[in-house]
């Protein structure tokens, strides 16, 4: 499967649903067998409980308003992600590779004026190339890291 083709941050939200899921269930089932099921505070919790029961249910399931919360979650491990993924292998830093200076934008639309050429086409064509070899670069680490 092609990353392009993947809904990462709908599948990390499904994964943050699984997570809670099993860790609410772990919760509750190590607390009713505890003696901490009576008294004030598992009186509490068993409240709480209740509440939980009627999100434990498949992720296609849930409303759109539960779901969004799951996305909530997911867009935090995307950020780190994305946060981590531009640390490790910008190929294009800022430090390194400065603003284009206005006299070279000038140059570079300039030439693309006489020579007929689109800036949008030149900048996208040269913008494809980069996404293309990052794109390269992160699956190369996934295999890396999985195989």
């Amino acid at each position: 499967m092609d990353i392009d083709e993947i809904d990462i941050r709908e599948e990390l939200a499904r994964l943050e649903h699984e997570q809670w899921q099993y860790w609410s269930k772990k919760v509750t089932s190590e607390i009713m067998d505890n003696t901490l099921s009576s008294g004030e505070m598992g009186q509490r919790f068993l409240k709480k409980h209740q509440n939980w029961l009627p999100y434990w249910k498949s992720y296609d399931e849930l409303d759109e308003e539960t779901k969004e919360l799951d996305r909530k979650w997911a867009d935090k491990v995307l950020g780190l992600l994305l946060k981590k993924i531009d640390e490790a292998i910008n190929p294009y830093p800022s430090d390194i590779f400065i603003e284009t200076p206005q006299m070279d934008k000038q140059k570079i639309n300039k030439f693309c004026r006489d020579n007929g050429i689109s800036i949008d086409g030149y900048n996208g064509s040269w913008g494809r190339k980069v996404w293309n070899n990052c794109k390269q670069k992160i699956k190369d680490l996934l295999l890396e890291k999985n195989g």
